[in-house]
């Protein structure tokens, strides 16, 4: 298992870009973390980095970094700092639990997305042109008998 708070070698660190608010949630709380690790090493001694102290440290502002459930880009960013965080060992499986669950909640509290508009697909664009399907016809005007003089 990787130290917490740092990637494993085979993971590519991609720099977030200004459109990209998941990549920046995920760089915020990672570096708060290994920040919060290194001040406890800091304080306590360069051998404390790894002591238990240290990752509770870690972990704590890892959360404390995640993203506010508001909108739904802040909620796919928070549940990519769930899903990272266990990865990382920053988040117990515990946890991961209740917070996907406050995910989902907040997710249901917010208004429906507008529906899209179709964009004219290959499908609707080659469709056959038939004849056009019958409809029922109302029934014709009966002649009305003429009134007697």
């Amino acid at each position: 298992m990787t130290e917490m708070c740092n990637l494993p070698a085979t993971q590519p660190v991609t720099e977030p870009g200004p459109s990209d608010p998941t990549a920046a949630a995920l760089a915020r709380c990672r570096a708060a973390c290994l920040q919060a690790k290194q001040a406890y090493a800091k304080v306590h001694g360069p051998k404390t980095i790894a002591s238990y102290e240290a990752e509770k440290a870690g972990r704590e502002a890892y959360r404390n970094n995640m993203p506010a459930l508001s909108s739904r880009d802040n909620i796919r960013a928070f549940i990519a700092c769930v899903v990272e965080g266990l990865l990382i060992d920053a988040i117990r499986e515990k946890a991961s639990g209740h917070l996907l669950y406050a995910a989902q909640v907040a997710l249901a509290g917010l208004p429906r997305e507008a529906a899209k508009p179709l964009a004219n697909t290959t499908a609707h664009a080659n469709r056959k042109v038939g004849r056009p399907r019958k409809t029922a016809k109302p029934p014709a005007p009966q002649p009305q008998p003429e009134a007697a003089s």
